[in-house]
């Protein structure tokens, strides 16, 4: 007969694994990042938001070895990650991303603003995409639909909701008593 605790236990990873994304705790925050990708022992959250915030926004955790800059990660995520998407001419034409559920689209081309941020707050990335290097442990955002109010308002940062932060300490704790 399997046990009351195990039981529960089965339930929780169950319904936790139904999320699509999954939470990290990074920079003294939990963020819920759509997923892993690169390689290496350094690693930058990047997070692109849409509609200054109107939609969810979305991170994902990029990990490499040598220097890199901002497209490198886009480069990565979009191989990775079938529905995203992203193009550049002589500025960011777009980037695109269907997450399951809603399908986000920058509205209105080239007006897109990028961020960066390392243990502070965010600051306008004024370098571009193919000149920004990623630093190990900061941050790298865009807003991919800032059309009129281009740069006023820096990215949220994707948080879990709280039934699964709920889901992590039930689980947390279920193992603590074991």
């Amino acid at each position: 007969m399997v046990s009351k605790r195990v039981m529960i236990l089965m339930v929780v990873l169950t319904i936790s694994t139904c999320a699509m994304a999954t939470p990290v705790y990074y920079d003294s925050q939990w963020v819920d990042i759509e997923g892993e990708v690169g390689t290496g022992s350094c690693e930058t959250i990047i997070v692109i938001d849409w509609e200054y915030g109107v939609t969810e926004s979305h991170a994902w955790l990029y990990k490499w070895n040598t220097s890199v800059v901002v497209s490198d990660a886009y480069d990565t995520i979009m191989g990775v990650f079938s529905t995203f998407a992203w193009s550049q001419t002589a500025f960011v034409d777009y980037i695109n991303y269907n997450d399951g559920i809603d399908n986000h689209q920058t509205i209105n081309t080239g007006w897109l603003s990028f961020w960066n941020k390392d243990s502070g707050n965010w600051a306008m990335n004024g370098e571009g995409v193919y000149a920004q290097a990623l630093l190990d442990g900061g941050w790298s955002g865009a807003i991919a639909d800032d059309y009129p109010d281009w740069g006023d308002v820096a990215p949220t940062v994707p948080t879990p909701e709280p039934a699964t932060i709920m889901l992590l300490g039930i689980g947390g704790l279920l193992f603590r008593r074991k």
